[in-house]
């Protein structure tokens, strides 16, 4: 019984912060609107000491490995109930492309460090019945390095 009292006591102490952000962010900048992540990810950062785009990176990593694995928008707001809209934000907050159609296999199995594009659509169009583009295996490639990338800085942030 009280774990439930200290669970609750702190969502309405988390509550209670994120009204109060959201109020000092609505008087400080009174012509632009905040979502709710915004808020949010403002009281952690200060709570916690990490970046903003850190959280924002950590919280969007599900979103971005699914869009390296070929996965079209819809597929991924399926897999994770979430509006299709909000796949395309993240997509362009980190600089991925999403396909337009999911891909029948995950590249990143078929993917090496360096892969060139040319590579990336030879190994792609040996396996798939209906080949893609060479901007399709630009958009692969960029995808999946980029994703590294992101896991690479994770993991370095988190060493330091």
């Amino acid at each position: 019984m009280n774990n439930k009292k200290n669970s609750k006591e702190e969502v309405n102490k988390l509550k209670e912060l994120c009204l109060k952000k959201a109020d000092e962010l609505a008087e400080k900048y009174p012509n632009k609107r905040f979502s709710s992540w915004d808020v949010i990810s403002a009281v952690l950062s200060e709570s916690s000491g990490y970046d903003v785009h850190l959280l924002t990176l950590k919280a969007d990593l599900d979103v971005l490995k699914l869009i390296a694995e070929g996965l079209s928008a819809s597929s991924i707001a399926n897999r994770l109930s979430i509006p299709s809209q909000r796949i395309y934000e993240i997509a362009n907050t980190w600089g991925m492309t999403i396909l337009n159609s999911s891909l029948d296999f995950n590249p990143m199995y078929m993917y090496h460090d360096g892969m060139t594009e040319a590579e990336m659509l030879s190994s792609i169009n040996d396996v798939l019945a209906i080949p893609i583009t060479p901007q399709g295996a630009k958009s692969i490639v960029d995808n999946i390095e980029k994703y590294y990338n992101f896991m690479e800085f994770l993991e370095e942030y988190d060493d330091e």
